[in-house]
């Protein structure tokens, strides 16, 4: 390994400690994190799509922090760890969390947590299921785009061809190009959600109107055989089962799939689905 990538003093409240009255309110936590990385590409191309994202790590690293109280700063750290370890293209990750002023009164600076951990060689990917949208500008460039975003951290295994379908709810809008991915990932679905939001963000999509046009539109539809369903993601989709526009792609990359919760195979569902919107074949994709 030819490099690390570096963030020190990295500051944090969470709803940490052993006795629940001291985890009832935020604490200051202060991380140092060295990764190992390769830097040499992102020398040489002097491009962030080849380097680790700062701000995205710093994004990982918080959203462990806030989305559950901890007895002990080993369980966050560990947490840390997994999730800069599955989302970012790191070897290994040296990660200190301390908690200052803890015991001062003790006469001690900070006590703290500090782990090794390295990426395992035999780390599981999960099968996901995209649905990719665009009715915004060039459609067609839009979700190319978008699935090259996807592809510089996660494996593409699958895309379909393009379908054209009417717009669903707000209708004086330009019709869609819709498709379906089959990516694989070591990421967490709450991580990919994060990561997908992001390429939309970077390519302008923007919430208006509801169910109106945009730029580009990400949707995990599927996680291997997992239902997830928590306040910001339900997997499989809630909706899929009335969605013609995203049956149709995805029963060319997988007619056999059973969904989880719905009692049928994706080809089942499409075909009930069928003659409830205008659709029609759109031509190869151009991937």
């Amino acid at each position: 390994m030819s490099g690390k990538i570096l963030l020190r003093g990295v500051r944090l409240a969470c709803h940490v400690g052993v006795p629940l009255e001291e985890r009832a309110r935020p604490q200051e936590l202060i991380a140092d994190a060295e990764m190992d990385f390769d830097t040499r590409p992102a020398a040489r191309s002097d491009g962030v799509d080849d380097t680790v994202d700062y701000a995205r790590v710093l994004g990982a690293m918080r959203q462990v922090a806030d989305e559950r109280s901890y007895a002990l700063i080993e369980t966050l750290a560990e947490a840390m760890a997994e999730a800069i370890l599955r989302g970012f293209p790191v070897e290994r990750l040296r990660l200190l969390v301390r908690k200052p002023r803890a015991l001062e009164h003790l006469g001690v600076d900070w006590p703290g947590v500090e782990i090794v951990r390295e990426r395992s060689a035999g780390s599981a990917l999960a099968d996901v299921y995209l649905a990719l949208g665009s009715n915004a500008g060039d459609p067609r460039t839009n979700l190319c785009a978008a699935l090259t975003a996807v592809g510089r951290e996660c494996e593409v295994a699958a895309v379909s061809s393009l379908w054209r379908t009417e717009p669903v709810g707000y209708l004086d809008q330009p019709w869609f190009l819709n498709a379906a991915a089959l990516i694989r990932t070591a990421r967490r679905p709450h991580e990919m959600l994060s990561f997908l939001q992001g390429i939309e963000a970077a390519m302008g999509r923007e919430r208006v109107i509801p169910n109106g046009p945009r730029t580009i539109d990400l949707d995990i539809l599927l996680w291997g055989d997992e239902v997830v369903h928590t306040g910001t993601l339900r997997v499989p989709h809630p909706r899929m089962r009335e969605r013609l526009f995203v049956l149709a792609p995805l029963a060319e990359i997988a007619p056999a799939l059973v969904v989880p919760g719905l009692d049928g195979t994706v080809e089942e569902l499409r075909a009930a689905a069928a003659g409830t919107m205008r659709i029609e074949w759109a031509g190869a994709a151009p991937w």
